[in-house]
């Protein structure tokens, strides 16, 4: 629930006066990080206008969980969507490639560091 006037949130009064037990709670019971108020601001923003830097981690932090978990959600349907359009009976060459090219890019270093080897 927003304020009719400045679009501020409960979460957003929490984290502009420093009440880290509120912060926690608010999280807790599903307040969103992500939100906005008139002017954009985010409470994040709200807690480091006021000088809270730590409450603004935290929720910079919740913020990035919840676009971690909706990037997750976005896969997983993409994956199923795949799954019912893809005939099991034939190899998908595309998906093979991108596989390919996705594990040379985002995984060489960790592979290359786990077997020991240097540059």
């Amino acid at each position: 629930v927003a304020h009719g006037g400045t679009g501020a949130t409960a979460l957003m009064a929490a984290a502009g006066k420093g009440r880290y037990m509120e912060v926690s709670q608010l999280l807790g019971c599903g307040a969103d990080p992500t939100q906005r108020s008139r002017d954009g601001s985010s409470s994040a923003d709200w807690a480091r206008r006021f000088g809270f830097h730590d409450i603004a981690a935290t929720l910079d932090q919740a913020q990035g969980e919840l676009d971690r978990m909706a990037s997750m959600e976005d896969s997983a349907l993409s994956m199923s969507q795949y799954q019912l359009a893809a005939d099991p009976d034939e190899v998908d060459l595309n998906l093979a490639q991108e596989l390919i090219h996705w594990i040379i890019t985002n995984r060489a270093a960790d592979m290359q560091s786990a077997s020991g080897g240097g540059g």
